[in-house]
């Protein structure tokens, strides 16, 4: 019964790895169950795993306690959402009971359960970390065939509009994941590995880089700018003056690359043209001349306060009728305060920094432990999602979970250390 218990717990974590591979395919063009992508299912499937194993359940039991500081703020958002709700009902007759306001509920339980699980893996088998972050990093062979095929397929595939949106269907969440990827990547690089498979990896990452500047998600590009110089800070306190060379060398010539390996025979919009427009003049157009797209999403976000202002409490998660009543919203903060009211950013934020400070001290036990650089990656990854769940909604977004949840796991080490 004790070896079935343990082959349950393993075959959870090989479902798990699996998923991992899998979050990079969330079109709906590949659905195969209603509501449910290719990952979710296999995640599905590796909780059954979890509850079948006694020795994952006889885990959970000792430690899932330690897990309640930070899931006792995710209960006051969702509390507080749907008191939202119940307002947007009463003030507006918004209908609780509309298709999409179910299913944005059961979203949200779905990503509470991936944050519990995710969080569990991680903290019950540390080794794992290492096979996670592969597992994303090799993901990205599923946007090869864009190389390959067509316009018209790769219109209908891989691109949302203009931008390189691989099988996500989202260029922002798709470059927020490729910049993610990319750090998980440079953990990788920093292990005491053989030359050839430094080489071999760094190709592979400047594919990477490619797909995240062919997406043309800027939070994203300036994520991978925050964690260079992270990155960077860590290395000259550390001394290491050889890894620090070799970073910077390996980062450019990834970037360079990466930057070459843009298809430039696709369409102008969807070129190294598009890319190096965005990198230079573009750029500096941001800063010199107006630009009413910018504008409205100054303004925008002007009106989404008044909005806040007016009504702080929340509307749940709204159905049309009840929009109508609110301003749009763009940012995961924004996007909390619209769901659940001020108070729920309150507890949100709260979960984040001490996320936050946890994660501080890890990074610093890591830094000492012989410089552990794959848990170090998984922390600096952090820091990219942050950056990127800042400006765009991210609060129902699968990877912010799968994320998030991972990172609680990795500073929940040091209650066992």
């Amino acid at each position: 019964m004790n070896k079935l218990s343990l082959n349950f717990a393993k075959i959870a974590e090989y479902l798990f790895l699996v998923a991992a591979f899998f979050l990079s395919l969330r079109t709906e063009k590949l659905m195969l169950v209603p509501f449910l992508h290719l990952a979710d299912i296999i995640l599905i499937l590796a909780t059954m795993a979890v509850f079948l194993s006694g020795d994952f359940r006889n885990f959970i039991r000792q430690n899932f306690a330690k897990l309640i500081p930070y899931l006792k703020w995710l209960g006051v958002v969702a509390i507080l959402i749907v008191a939202g709700q119940i307002f947007s009902f009463a003030r507006f007759g918004a209908n609780p009971l509309a298709r999409e306001v179910l299913m944005d509920y059961f979203r949200l339980i779905f990503n509470l359960g991936i944050f519990i699980l995710a969080a569990l893996m991680v903290y019950r088998n540390p080794r794992i970390l290492r096979f996670i972050g592969l597992a994303i990093v090799v993901s990205f062979v599923l946007i090869i065939p864009v190389y390959f095929l067509t316009i018209s397929t790769n219109q209908a595939i891989y691109f949302s509009a203009a931008r390189l949106s691989g099988l996500i269907e989202n260029p922002i969440v798709f470059g927020a994941w490729a910049s993610i990827a990319l750090v998980l990547g440079a953990g990788f690089i920093f292990e005491n590995i053989k030359a050839w498979k430094k080489i071999a990896l760094s190709a592979w990452l400047s594919f990477i880089a490619a797909f995240l500047l062919w997406s043309g998600a800027r939070t994203a590009w300036l994520s991978i700018v925050l964690v260079v110089i992270l990155l960077l800070i860590i290395l000259w306190k550390q001394k290491d003056w050889n890894k620090l060379k070799f970073f910077l060398t390996a980062t450019a010539a990834i970037f360079i690359a990466g930057y070459f390996l843009i298809g430039n025979n696709y369409t102008y919009n969807v070129s190294r043209n598009q890319t190096y427009s965005y990198l230079t003049r573009r750029a500096v157009e941001l800063v010199t001349t107006p630009d009413p797209y910018y504008e409205s999403r100054i303004n925008f976000w002007l009106e989404s306060a008044a909005g806040i202002y007016r009504f702080p409490f929340g509307f749940g998660f709204v159905d049309l009728a009840a929009k109508d009543q609110y301003p749009g919203f763009t940012g995961t903060f924004l996007e909390l305060v619209v769901y659940g009211g001020v108070l729920a950013l309150a507890a949100f934020v709260t979960l984040i920094i001490k996320l936050v400070k946890a994660a501080k001290i890890t990074a610093e036990q890591a830094i000492q432990d012989n410089a552990d650089y794959i848990k170090i990656s998984w922390l600096i990854a952090g820091v990219a999602l942050l950056a990127n769940i800042t400006p765009f909604n991210f609060f129902q977004v699968r990877i912010f979970w799968f994320v998030l949840g991972i990172i609680a796991g990795v500073v929940l080490q040091k209650n066992r250390e």
